[in-house]
């Protein structure tokens, strides 16, 4: 049973409408949990696994209706399968379905239970100063249970995944980066 995370509170920082979030994970349990979240008292931005398997994002919960917010239809159930996830949120975007993506193994995933757009120049308060940076559950709860690797957030770019990971020739499956050549903001 996972009980830790890594934290950081930030010193600095302002509101984004320009970010990028990237994952490798491999899940050991079918449970609830955080891979990342960001909380303070101008909300909570996260991204986890729910209870039955779908994955969920939201973008600073105090104004989610115009941050975006998402649930999966598909299931990620797999605990033999590393798995690379992207979110790319870029509210300045002209196509609401552009503001924010999200990718797995470098493929954009297209079918949602729930979804809602971000407005067009929306701003998330992910990078207020003030707020903690959890990776791996929130505050002393909602653990993620498995392995994760090569996490990288970039504040102020909306970066494709094929700048963490790329097909390989000869056997076509997704594979990491282990440098990828990103400014992180």
């Amino acid at each position: 049973m996972a009980s830790t995370n890594i934290s950081r509170t930030l010193s600095s920082g302002a509101a984004s409408n320009k970010f990028t979030f990237s994952c490798w994970v491999k899940r050991s349990v079918d449970t609830a949990g955080r891979m990342f979240s960001v909380t303070g008292s101008s909300g909570d931005t996260y991204f986890r696994f729910n209870g039955d398997a779908t994955i969920e994002w939201s973008g600073d919960a105090s104004n989610a209706s115009s941050a975006g917010f998402f649930t999966t239809n598909r299931r990620f159930d797999d605990y033999n399968a590393w798995y690379h996830f992207v979110i790319r949120f870029d509210s300045t975007q002209g196509s609401a379905s552009d503001r924010v993506r999200f990718y797995v193994n470098g493929v954009q995933e297209e079918s949602f239970a729930s979804y809602t757009d971000v407005n067009q120049n929306a701003v998330d308060k992910i990078n207020l100063s003030g707020n903690t940076f959890y990776i791996g559950g929130t505050v002393s709860s909602q653990y993620f249970h498995g392995l994760m690797s090569h996490v990288n957030y970039s504040d102020g770019y909306s970066y494709a995944p094929t700048e963490f990971g790329e097909t390989d020739s000869t056997t076509g499956e997704w594979k990491i980066k282990t440098n990828p050549s990103i400014n992180h903001g």
